[in-house]
């Protein structure tokens, strides 16, 4: 379930990479916005009885999420501009 969880977490964040432009992530808007994100996402699940997720803009997770979305304005695809599964990415920054 942790795993699964992690994969909904990086295509969640991959999301909101993609969403944000180049300008938004040079002014800092775009942490602020990706956490009033995860606060929205965390109401629901509370209403649902579910745990909330946690959010920390200096994770191995972020950082990969970050990388992949800037992977994902070069090459939109399932494998990464290096040629790699786009799951690589997690494993190079010791996610999985």
């Amino acid at each position: 379930m942790k795993k699964f969880t992690y994969i909904l977490v990086v295509l969640f964040l991959f999301s909101l990479g993609m969403l944000a432009s180049e300008n938004s992530y040079a002014k800092g808007k775009s942490m602020h916005e990706e956490k009033e994100c995860v606060d929205l996402l965390n109401s629901k699940r509370k209403h649902k009885g579910i745990h909330p997720l946690r959010w920390d803009a200096s994770s191995r997770l972020q950082a990969a999420a970050e990388k992949r979305a800037k992977e994902l304005e070069i090459k939109f695809s399932h494998t990464r501009p290096n040629g790699r599964d786009c799951n690589s990415v997690l494993k190079e920054y010791s996610i999985r």
